[in-house]
């Protein structure tokens, strides 16, 4: 599956930088844009007073087989220069993982899940993925997110994302053995 990964965390993020390797491990062709720096809270916001670029960050993942971009927009430019700029073709655009939770009235704040939103107007299946932590937490289960959604994936084969539909999909920061199940 041809995928398009982003964030609002950044390009430095652990949890992008370990979902993009399950991914590229399950063979799926990933495109990585995200923001050249923590661009968490913007929304839906799009970059308009300036011109939007983006550079390659291959480096920064030298055993991983896809490419990396980082752009100096937001969630949203991210998506935009994917699509528009690069050509990428994805059959499915995935936002995360976010260090934190995005539920509420959060939501209209989330650069994770706007990205996510981004890639639904673009006609895209989107998932937007969120470590649901705290800053009191000694220890970040980013595996934990990513295991999920990679059983998301294997799930979506048979039950496709419903055109127009994403799926804002928060994971418990616990190990995966202390997982009862998905709502």
């Amino acid at each position: 599956m041809n995928i398009l990964l982003t964030n609002d965390d950044g390009v430095y993020s652990i949890g992008i930088q370990i979902l993009a390797k399950s991914l590229t491990d399950a063979g799926h062709n990933v495109l990585l844009v995200a923001p050249d720096r923590e661009r968490s809270g913007c929304g839906h916001a799009m970059t308009m007073d300036r011109p939007v670029h983006i550079r390659n960050v291959n480096r920064l993942f030298l055993s991983a087989d896809f490419e990396a971009k980082a752009c100096d927009g937001t969630p949203t430019d991210c998506v935009i220069m994917a699509i528009d700029a690069m050509r990428f073709e994805p059959d499915m655009v995935i936002s995360g993982i976010n260090q934190g939770p995005n539920l509420g009235d959060d939501l209209t704040y989330s650069g994770t899940v706007c990205a996510a939103m981004e890639g639904v107007i673009f006609g895209y299946p989107s998932i937007a993925i969120s470590l649901v932590m705290s800053s009191k937490d000694k220890e970040l289960y980013n595996d934990t997110a990513a295991a999920t959604l990679m059983a998301m994936l294997d799930w979506t084969k048979g039950s496709p994302i419903p055109e127009g539909v994403l799926y804002n999909v928060n994971v418990p920061n616990l190990p995966i053995s202390e997982i009862k199940g998905v709502l």
